[in-house]
């Protein structure tokens, strides 16, 4: 823009007489808003002023103030309109496949989102990252669960026990699965942190306020024993016994039934490997777990979980040579290969799944010949 046409836009803004008349302006100049006009101005006002001009001076220097108010108005707003739709598109139900744009959709708000202005948004934004790259099946598994640690701390930054309770639990919870997921480090130490975590989180996850978190958090705790390394193996089996049954409390068959399955096949699993008590006693309570699990993990409804239930029931039963059950829980397991095997599209994958079920069709056939 040249210094004529610069002064013929300027005198049309002074002219407005409203901020409609102003819009107007600078929807019909949008050129004034631009770093060549702002530059421009910047020089007009100090040659006024070197040449003596005052008045001149302070009335380009208040034009361009004025200019760059309205510019950044119109960047904040477009900012605004850009957040909205991306707040929009992740407030909608995502799949594991849909974590890579997730990721993105999280880094893409946060460049719009100050902390200082918007911190409630800004640690929402940090988890849901964070959870996001926990899930995603693209990239490397060990780094994307660092990234994802690293962002539920930015969110704890913001989301503290105080302030926001139940966030915080949310985050704390949300951390102590990734530490208990962590590739990086030592496995021991990761998952003594993964149990700090939990603790944390059921500070404020009650079973009289928030039973359906409470439930989680104890199963996962359950896991975490499970898995531990540290401390007395025995007593470590006896805390996942305790916590999967405190799940259970509130994850009844009825009201939550995958999560009922679930639970009841992990802690099928924590009595097969008690060390306390009797081993026959611990194998019929191993027995009725998976048995109670598969009452919702059908062949149909479950077929990947079947399969390995009733594989897991059926040595059970074979260990205690009671081969009819047996080759009921393996047949089971077939029908459950069946229905992945015609679900399997490619070759490769149809191989997979015959090579990793291999020695159920073997022990099978040993129960059934």
């Amino acid at each position: 823009m040249n210094p004529e046409e610069l002064f013929k836009a300027i005198h049309d803004l002074m002219q407005a007489g409203s901020m409609e008349e102003l819009e107007k302006v600078l929807n019909n100049h949008p050129e004034l808003l631009g770093e060549e006009v702002d530059d421009l101005l910047l020089r007009l006002a100090s040659t006024a002023r070197e040449d003596g001009d005052t008045n001149a001076g302070n009335l380009f220097s208040q034009i361009r103030e004025l200019l760059q108010t309205a510019r950044a108005s119109r960047e904040s707003s477009r900012d605004e309109s850009g957040l909205s739709a991306i707040l929009e598109e992740l407030s909608r139900p995502a799949r594991l496949v849909d974590m890579p744009k997730r990721i993105d959709l999280c880094q893409r708000a946060l460049e719009l989102v100050s902390r200082e202005r918007n911190a409630e948004l800004w640690a929402a934004l940090q988890n849901d990252l964070a959870n996001s790259l926990a899930q995603s099946p693209q990239g490397d598994r060990a780094e994307n669960i660092e990234l994802a640690i690293e962002h539920y701390h930015q969110a704890l930054k913001i989301r503290t026990q105080k302030d926001f309770p139940q966030d915080w639990a949310t985050t704390q919870n949300n951390l102590a699965l990734a530490y208990n997921n962590r590739i990086r480090g030592n496995r021991a130490e990761n998952i003594e942190l993964a149990i700090e975590h939990y603790y944390l989180a059921l500070k404020i996850r009650t079973q009289k306020d928030f039973p359906e978190d409470w439930a989680m958090t104890q199963n996962n705790l359950a896991n975490a024993y499970k898995n531990r390394i540290r401390g007395d193996r025995a007593e470590n089996i006896e805390l996942a016994i305790k916590h999967y049954s405190l799940a259970l409390k509130i994850r009844t068959q009825k009201d939550f039934p995958t999560d009922w399955a679930a639970t009841q096949n992990n802690l099928a699993l924590a009595y097969n490997n008690r060390i306390r008590g009797d081993r026959a006693e611990n194998i019929e309570q191993a027995i009725e777990r998976y048995s109670l699990a598969l009452k919702i993990y059908t062949p149909k409804g479950f077929p990947n979980r079947c399969r390995g239930t009733s594989y897991r029931l059926g040595n059970l039963f074979l260990e205690v040579q009671r081969y009819s059950p047996a080759a009921d829980a393996y047949i089971m397991g077939m029908e459950a290969v069946e229905e992945l095997y015609r679900a399997s599209i490619f070759q490769a994958s149809r191989e997979a799944e015959l090579a990793e079920t291999r020695d159920l069709y073997r022990r099978a056939g040993y129960v059934l010949g």
